[in-house]
């Protein structure tokens, strides 16, 4: 996802996980608030994001844990595009530097729920993986009404043009084009100890269930 923004010309996406507001807490104060916004702008100067950027992107996946706080920090001036995915492909994932599994059961659980909370929130979009692989353009164009900018062609290509053009996430280093291989990874039969485990998790497959009737619903109002 932040690829896909940083190829948009008014959006610089930061390369890395600045972790800029996971001290912030659950109850900032205005002296923390302050701190965190200082130590942000210098992350964005030593990227070289200059003001003329109409927007730029910050992504660590921790954040979800602190939209609250950082709604305090930014009185109102930040919007939050949220990821979801049949979370049997993110507990069947295996990371590039790591060589098992590397999300735990009870962390999607935990940040899933954190996710859903938002669902109607007018400052967020939550956004399934899998509406970005079955329709692209449609949903990046949603996104881009949800920021309020016009979809820019080049988030097609976004392992082109994108600022965020390598990143330790990345299987390769580097940004590349969406495969639909990476959908339903969990069928495989590799993954059939790591699937019973979850199935046996009465309260991970009734989110599982809550996961597939969003995703499914987010894709029919989109088409």
């Amino acid at each position: 996802m932040s690829s896909i923004l940083g190829a948009h010309r008014e959006i610089v996406a930061l390369d890395f996980e600045s972790n800029a507001f996971v001290r912030i807490g659950l109850r900032p104060t205005k002296t923390r608030s302050i701190l965190q916004l200082m130590r942000l702008y210098l992350l964005l100067i030593r990227q070289g994001v200059k003001a003329g950027n109409i927007r730029f992107c910050e992504k660590t996946p921790r954040n979800v844990l602190h939209v609250p706080a950082i709604r305090q920090v930014f009185k109102g001036g930040a919007k939050f595009i949220l990821m979801i995915r049949d979370g049997r492909d993110i507990l069947t994932s295996v990371h590039p530097q790591k060589v098992d599994y590397y999300i735990p059961i009870e962390r999607w659980m935990n940040d899933t729920i954190e996710t859903l909370k938002y669902a109607h929130d007018d400052d967020v979009l939550i956004v399934p993986y899998e509406s970005i692989i079955s329709h692209f353009d449609l949903t990046v164009t949603k996104i881009c009404e949800f920021i309020g900018s016009e979809f820019d062609p080049r988030m097609r290509e976004f392992f082109k043009y994108s600022s965020v053009q390598a990143h330790g996430a990345f299987h390769k280093g580097r940004p590349e084009k969406i495969y639909k291989s990476s959908l339903d990874r969990w069928k495989d039969n590799a993954h059939s100890e790591r699937v019973r485990q979850v199935n046996s998790n009465t309260k991970a497959t009734e989110l599982l269930d809550d996961v597939e009737q969003f995703i499914n619903r987010f894709i029919s109002d989109l088409t």
